[in-house]
């Protein structure tokens, strides 16, 4: 059987409905494009907390202004953000632009590579809202981070507390585990 192609607006659609319904179903996510609009709804849906573990805060992902709104929506509600980068990031002038969204503070911390890992699992980006929601990104540990991003395979959902709970506890385990960055006072 093959999978149903949806033009980028019909894909839009379905994931602010799942979005919408708080629905348990898995999505997909292939383009950057995807991942534009699934992290974009995933903030939108957030009422707590953000933990975001990524390689490198991606400039050409994170400075797409649907997203920055987002986040800028989100630190306006009160949700907090917690990230968790495999690099130094507080150099990066977009990570700098969302210091100043999140008045409260950014926490911040570095993780060496494998930190977050096992023996079964290397974990790469991924987003929890709440303990709720999230996406997590396949494939090798560096995604390309250019001027242009290119495919992006990931998965996510709006409701899985169960598969939330895996990625919570190694970013939590993780969280208290690496250096504080100090951004914001944090």
């Amino acid at each position: 059987m093959s999978a149903i192609k949806l033009s980028l607006a019909q894909y839009e659609e379905l994931v602010k409905f799942m979005s919408l319904t708080e629905s348990q179903d898995i999505i997909d996510n292939d383009t950057a494009e995807h991942a534009s609009i699934l992290v974009k709804e995933l903030v939108k849906s957030s009422k707590k907390e953000i933990r975001l573990f990524t390689t490198s805060f991606c400039p050409a992902f994170y400075s797409r202004i649907e997203i920055k709104n987002e986040f800028e929506s989100a630190a306006k509600r009160g949700v907090s953000l917690r990230i968790i980068s495999r690099q130094q990031i507080n150099k990066n002038d977009v990570f700098d632009s969302y210091t100043q969204l999140f008045k409260n503070g950014i926490e911040f911390h570095i993780a060496p590579n494998g930190i977050l890992d096992d023996e079964q699992n290397q974990l790469n980006n991924f987003i929890i809202i709440d303990n709720l929601g999230l996406r997590y990104e396949q494939g090798d540990l560096c995604t390309p981070c250019g001027e242009t991003i290119s495919d992006v395979k990931a998965r996510a959902s709006f409701n899985r507390p169960q598969a939330a709970d895996f990625f919570i506890a190694k970013f939590d385990a993780s969280f208290k585990e690496t250096p504080v960055d100090g951004v914001n006072g944090q």
